[in-house]
């Protein structure tokens, strides 16, 4: 509870620090607490809308699912190697990339609140995130056999 208060505390102060905070509690400290983790994984999601907002980030990223597709007969390595290997450096890209790392390791976050938020988006961008989409399907599939 200390720490849910303090997250408070600091993101009201300054919320960049309050992300920062939020990870640690979560990657570092490891806390289970599920309301953090939806936190964690919320606040990535709508980092990356954001700036999927911006025409040049949507195209790049595009582009990234484009050049895998057409690769993808070819080689047997998954998106993820090829986002995280092949594409340029970017902010947008290590946002994406937490997303997906915490929406694949974590069992703790609200999935269909996630889902929906997913979910509500305009097709493109939806298209866009059909790893994020396909990594949620999952979970509820697994969770209900």
């Amino acid at each position: 509870m200390e720490d849910i208060n303090l997250l408070a505390q600091i993101r009201e102060v300054d919320a960049k620090a309050g992300i920062k905070f939020l990870e640690h509690l979560v990657l570092q400290k490891k806390n289970s607490e599920p309301s953090l983790h939806t936190q964690l994984v919320t606040s990535y999601l709508d980092s990356l809308i954001k700036l999927l907002d911006d025409p040049k980030i949507a195209e790049s990223q595009r582009l990234a699912l484009d050049g895998y597709l057409s690769s993808a007969s070819r080689s047997s390595l998954p998106f993820l190697f090829h986002l995280a290997f092949e594409t340029p450096d970017s902010d947008h890209k290590q946002v994406r990339l937490k997303l997906v790392l915490m929406l694949q390791g974590s069992n703790l976050y609200e999935l269909e609140s996630v889902r929906r938020k997913l979910r509500v988006q305009e097709s493109s961008l939806r298209n866009i995130l059909c790893l994020e989409t396909a990594i949620l399907d999952a979970k509820v599939s697994a969770k209900w056999p």
